[in-house]
């Protein structure tokens, strides 16, 4: 989970898989194994997704090379500034001036998410619903002004902390022509090359879930506004509405409210929309 606005998880999923010499081979491998994969960072955890059309041993050799470069990065911090955030020359191309740009990968994909009314208003709702230091309250993807603030030792002290395979999980879907037994075998081997010295850590998952444990609510009744740029000062804004952050519900009454809200009041085809906007 993030433990900042800076945006650790995700500057960390850009690096991993494209970023040092091990970066680019793993990229190069994919390519020439027939392989596709992407990336997402949720809000407690990061996901890498891939797959590949040429076969088992083709798979694990990726598996390998892209475990191997999730543990032990090469990237430079030059490498980690230009995919943050970075100040470069632009010169314009109708006079020739020149002026200071801010770059970087990671920076332009959130400043283009904080010039939509729906960033602004979901970082601003998890502060009022966690509180501003709270694991889930935080930006996980970055927020513009905290980004600038990104040094490489950020990044390197964040995956040190997360980025072991204590806490790191697999879910492997295997073809008929690999059996489970045959699948551990390999991936045991696997583990066992990169990781020598690695043990299991006595970690009970309540001690983790203690980290993420709900405050004290603050917020409660509280409506409040933000603001997001725009050209158009008419352009409409859009009404949120959350519940405090105290709900306990197990998985299949999660999915029945889901279900629910999305009927009541998910878009144009809701009762709330007929009622309100149709009316």
């Amino acid at each position: 989970h993030p433990v900042s606005d800076r945006g650790e998880p995700h500057t960390l999923e850009h690096l991993l898989l494209g970023k040092g010499k091990k970066g680019r081979y793993v990229a190069s491998l994919e390519e020439m194994s027939l392989g596709k994969s992407s990336a997402f960072t949720a809000q407690v955890r990061t996901c890498y997704h891939f797959h590949t059309t040429a076969g088992s041993s083709v798979f694990f050799s990726l598996f390998k090379a892209k475990l191997d470069a999730m543990l032990h990065p090469d990237f430079s911090d030059e490498e980690i500034r230009r995919e943050v955030m970075n100040m470069g020359i632009r010169e314009d191309a109708v006079d020739s001036t020149l002026s200071l740009e801010e770059k970087g990968t990671v920076y332009n994909e959130m400043v283009s998410s904080f010039e939509r009314p729906w960033g602004n208003m979901y970082f601003k709702l998890g502060k009022m619903l966690y509180g501003k230091n709270h694991p889930v309250g935080f930006s996980a993807g970055g927020q513009p002004d905290a980004i600038r603030e990104m040094m490489p030792e950020h990044i390197r002290k964040f995956h040190l902390s997360t980025h072991h395979l204590n806490n790191m999980g697999a879910v492997v879907i295997l073809p008929d022509d690999i059996s489970l037994d045959s699948c551990m075998e390999t991936l045991t081997q696997i583990l066992d090359h990169l990781e020598p010295n690695a043990y299991p850590l006595n970690i009970h998952i309540d001690s983790i879930n203690d980290e993420l444990t709900f405050p004290d609510i603050q917020n409660e009744g509280l409506l409040t506004k933000t603001v997001f740029p725009h050209t158009n000062e008419n352009e409409p804004g859009v009404l949120l509405f959350a519940w405090p952050a105290n709900r306990e519900l197990d998985t299949p009454n999660a999915i029945l409210i889901d279900l629910f809200l999305s009927n009541f009041a998910g878009g144009q085809t809701s009762i709330l929309y007929d009622r309100f906007i149709d009316s």
